[in-house]
């Protein structure tokens, strides 16, 4: 269009001027909680670095006797089966400990107190049909 004028910005004022100076808080800073991916992991997946490395095993194609030292795959697994059972018997203990913590602040009966009373009320009965039985 000739008839029309370019338009320019002001000579004297830059937009460099419209951006204030100094420490700026970052619109993105909580995206950028950790730089590496170990950072941005939860505790199920930081469990792969807690997990035993694979012990040194016997060679199954060796003309020799391996050395008795060495662990077959199947001693390996048998030995994180017991592992795992461990830990979850660890973790049944200490559950049923806190219940019965949490029972006796309640001011709850202790369940192997009711067996106990159980058990003595059953003998007696069995005791009294004895003598009931042979009073007859």
């Amino acid at each position: 269009n000739p008839g029309m004028k370019a338009r320019t910005a002001p000579k004297g004022k830059s937009f460099k001027d419209d951006i204030p100076a100094g420490e700026q808080e970052d619109p993105f800073a909580e995206h950028n909680k950790g730089k590496t991916i170990g950072d941005r992991e939860d505790a199920y997946r930081a469990q792969r670095t807690k997990r035993m490395l694979s012990p040194e095993r016997a060679d199954p194609f060796a003309d020799s006797t391996p050395a008795p030292e060495l662990q077959t795959y199947s001693d390996v697994m048998v030995g994180q089966a017991l592992d795992k059972e461990k830990k979850e018997v660890l973790e049944k203990i200490r559950k049923q400990k806190e219940e019965e913590a949490t029972a006796k602040a309640e001011g709850k009966e202790d369940p192997e107190t009711k067996k106990r009373r159980r058990d003595a009320m059953m003998k007696a009965a069995a005791e009294e049909k004895k003598s009931r039985s042979s009073a007859a």
